[in-house]
């Protein structure tokens, strides 16, 4: 059996730290929202840096599905639908996040707080509305 073990330095740690709180709330909680859909916390972490795109990030978080379906084969439409959704999770919830984590200036008097809820509120849309076309092709 293979083992191996990750060690974290202090400088690690510190640098994850800092970067988690320059964040808000909500920010924070749509970094929840990726982690938990991709269960990885590296993953969202390198798709909000600019690192990654979602759909590279998703086909790495589901290798080991991959290789399962390859050993023991697969339902043809469900892992592709899976995926599928689990990168439209990832996408918005890093907009989400993005949107909540960057100021924006208006010349036309939104006010910052209104822009953030709308640009989010957005993103959501375009969520919800990804998952219901999935759904309707099945």
């Amino acid at each position: 059996m293979i083992s191996a073990s990750a060690v974290v330095s202090p400088e690690d740690t510190r640098i994850v730290e800092k970067w988690l709180l320059s964040h808000n709330f909500w920010a924070l909680t749509g970094m929840q929202y990726a982690v938990e859909s991709v269960k990885s916390v590296l993953l969202p972490y390198s798709v909000m840096t600019f690192k990654l795109q979602a759909e590279d990030a998703v086909h790495r978080a589901m290798l080991e599905q991959r290789t399962q379906a390859e050993t023991w084969g697969s339902v043809e439409w469900a892992h592709g639908v899976e995926e599928e959704e689990l990168t439209t999770r990832l996408a918005a919830a890093a907009l989400f996040v993005y949107f909540n984590s960057n100021a924006v200036e208006w010349a036309h008097g939104v006010e910052e707080e209104e822009l953030t809820t709308r640009l989010a509120a957005a993103a959501l849309f375009v969520y919800f509305n990804s998952n219901a076309v999935i759904k309707k092709k099945l």
